[in-house]
């Protein structure tokens, strides 16, 4: 009976704080760990604490999430957490000032007591004012102690512990360590557990740990609907390297373009032949002007999307037009360092995942290296890809030789599907014609959480398709296609000068960029039936998974439909 009453009684309390927090603060900071469901944990009792103070008092009015009364927080909007990190603004005496520059928290830090973080130092000339900015990063897993003081630009990675009463003067982005002092040096290296993390949810598939491993050790195999790397434990030696290499365990940066443009190519065969609007041509036809080369996805002939390197402008139109599924890298990091090693340009292009594969394999070593990624909604399924081509080949009778995710036959904003078949034939559907959408959204896990959300990217340029370009400009409102172009990097500014003179080309801004393209920011939610799909997909074959994912659809459609004229009457 006593259980039964606790119980009770902390329902009520929880109902009663669940109000409280939504009607105060935005609810994806009421999320996570320390926000348990239907009990009144830690969360919900920091949020009780902190709302008189914060909303009435005032402290800290406008920080839409629960802070300590004794904690300081100015610019809110320039500090990026996860939101089980939320106690980091429980410690009494802390103070985060994010003054023209961004605090970036990795997850699973711990910050203690009346540490001080600091983006921007006072000008000794004129105490009055401010310096520039510059972003600090705590990297993920590391421990921030007493009394300590981070200042402006300092980038701490993985596994950084700083001792008590430290000041932290410089970076140390490699991790793995203990700092202490004044101003901080590395004491201790911090020996981890360095069997291979491989085979987790964060695992993206860049198969970068597989190019690196010095015994061999990792394998590649399909596994749930992808392609994911195994180790060989008997030929494993615990080196770390892969786990060291992986871009998810690299700390979190802030990677804001400096331009933003609308933009296509002049030229209308090649118009036609883009999926948008021809940026990424554009560019990839400068880079192989200037004597260099291109590497992107084409269609190897069973169909499989692989990395390829292009060397002429005929090379290149196989790299033309979206491929909604995820790639193979091969061996194209050895190929790019062969073609680096001559000095020659070269112009790397893939998802932002890949392309922050590519960067940690290189680092800043090469001056002629040059990255573009994609404005990513997620990979697709290439298991699911091969069997749909299969089933395609049983129903015409014939093999496929292309498939064009994007054909601008009836228009750019149709976004119809054009397949070619090896005796020149060809068939185009709608998106809801082609099954193949239906699984348009089943993506790799690690899309759902994308390490590479909001300006957390590794390239100099990232190119899309300008949709609602309508409402920045009438300029391009012809239904031929537009492509967006955000620069981050001097390199690719350097690049974009270059290609202005044969694209039609109008400025853009960072809202407008952020409000028609929300995932520059936000990942998708998982769909209720991927998970299922791919069990069965991985048991019982495609034919199985393909019919539970008609059945329910066909269920989707009839409660949309009945929805609908309910909503009618």
């Amino acid at each position: 009976m006593r259980r039964i009453f606790g119980r009770t009684k902390s329902f009520i309390k929880w109902c009663f704080a669940w109000c409280i927090g939504h009607l105060f603060y935005k609810g994806k900071y009421l999320k996570g760990k320390y926000f348990k469901r239907f009990q009144y944990s830690e969360g919900w009792r920091w949020t009780m604490h902190a709302v008189f103070m914060q909303k009435i008092i005032g402290i800290n009015r406008k920080v839409p999430f629960p802070v300590n009364y004794n904690v300081t927080v100015t610019n809110w909007r320039n500090i990026e957490f996860h939101r089980d990190n939320i106690t980091i603004f429980q410690k009494p005496g802390n103070y985060y000032q994010a003054s023209g520059a961004k605090i970036i928290i990795g997850k699973d830090s711990y910050i203690a007591c009346n540490v001080g973080m600091v983006t921007a130092n006072h000008d000794l000339k004129d105490l009055s004012k401010h310096t520039g900015g510059k972003d600090i990063v705590i990297g993920p897993n590391s421990w921030i102690g007493l009394n300590s003081v981070i200042l402006p630009g300092v980038v701490l990675g993985p596994h950084t512990v700083v001792g008590a009463g430290s000041v932290v003067t410089k970076s140390f982005p490699e991790g793995y360590c203990v700092i202490a002092g004044n101003p901080a040096h590395k004491i201790k290296e911090i020996e981890m557990d360095k069997r291979p993390l491989i085979g987790t949810k964060s695992c993206m598939g860049c198969m970068l740990c597989a190019e690196k491993c010095p015994k061999g050790a990792i394998k590649i195999e399909k596994k749930a609907g992808y392609y994911h790397p195994v180790v060989d434990i008997d030929k494993c030696i615990e080196c770390g390297l892969c786990n060291k290499l992986c871009p998810v365990n690299a700390p979190k940066k802030s990677n804001e373009p400096k331009e933003i443009y609308a933009l296509r190519t002049k030229n209308e065969d090649k118009l036609r032949a883009s999926s948008s609007g021809g940026a990424a041509g554009l560019l990839s036809e400068r880079i192989i002007a200037m004597g260099g080369v291109v590497s992107g996805v084409v269609y190897d002939d069973k169909m499989h999307p692989v990395h390829r390197i292009a060397r002429t402008d005929k090379e290149l139109s196989a790299l033309r037009g979206s491929k909604y599924v995820q790639s193979a890298m091969g061996n194209i990091y050895s190929e790019l360092k062969c073609e680096l090693e001559k000095g020659i340009p070269v112009l790397a292009t893939g998802t932002p995942c890949q392309i922050a594969a590519i960067k940690n394999y290189f680092g800043d070593r090469y001056e002629n290296l040059y990255t573009m990624d994609l404005i990513c909604h997620g990979v697709q399924s290439p298991v699911v890809f091969e069997n749909y081509i299969a089933q395609l080949e049983g129903q015409y009778g014939k093999k496929v030789t292309d498939f064009k995710f994007r054909d601008k036959t009836k228009g750019w904003k149709k976004s119809n599907v054009k397949v070619t078949f090896e005796d020149g034939s060809d068939v185009i559907m709608t998106r809801s014609e082609c099954e193949y959408f239906r699984y348009f959204d089943y993506l790799r896990q690690s899309c759902y959480n994308c390490h590479f959300r909001n300006f957390n990217n590794y390239s100099d340029v990232t190119v899309g398709d300008y949709w609602g370009i309508e409402t920045l400009t009438d300029r391009f409102d012809d239904d031929k296609g537009v492509s967006i172009m955000l620069v981050h990097t001097e390199k690719g500014s350097q690049l974009a000068a270059q290609i202005k003179e044969n694209a039609e080309i109008c400025d853009s801004n960072l809202e407008h960029a952020v409000k028609t393209h929300k995932k520059l920011k936000k990942s998708i939610a998982q769909p209720k039936y991927r998970d299922p799909f791919f069990s069965i997909l991985e048991n019982k074959g495609y034919d199985k998974a393909r019919k539970f994912q008609n059945k329910k659809t066909r269920m989707f459609n009839i409660k949309k439909k009945i929805k609908r004229l309910i909503g009618g009457k």
